[in-house]
């Protein structure tokens, strides 16, 4: 994915790939079995790993939510939703003007959002 964004703009950055990369995404769970989603990425949207972290991450969520005294009904979750993707951050490339640091996360909100969280995973190169 970043390669073909570097084709077309060499001087985009991490963060600007990251956002590309996010608006490519399925993030809605219902739609991981449309045909769109299985032709962009199939082997993550149709993956046990995706599904069960589904069921982790809501159940989490709930959990929050009952520690935090809030009630929730059986109709609440029924209505609710869990927005989920992927994002990569690798270190920044070092120039001159900027030296090398670690890509992260920045901090910001999601609007209407009860509930955010963010799982970090720390994978090998390549």
């Amino acid at each position: 994915f970043r390669d073909a964004a570097r084709k077309r703009d060499p001087k985009i950055t991490e963060a600007n790939v990251n956002n590309e990369f996010f608006n490519w995404q399925e993030t809605d769970p219902g739609s991981w079995n449309t045909s769109s989603a299985k032709k962009k990425w199939s082997s993550f949207y149709q993956s046990a790993e995706l599904r069960g972290y589904y069921k982790i991450a809501r159940a989490a969520a709930v959990q929050y939510l009952r520690r935090l005294g809030t009630d929730v009904t059986p109709d609440e979750l029924e209505k609710s939703w869990l927005v989920m993707w992927a994002a990569v951050y690798p270190p920044q490339h070092e120039t001159s003007e900027v030296p090398k640091r670690r890509a992260r996360h920045g901090y910001h909100t999601h609007q209407e959002s009860v509930v955010s969280g963010v799982l970090y995973v720390k994978t090998q190169p390549g």
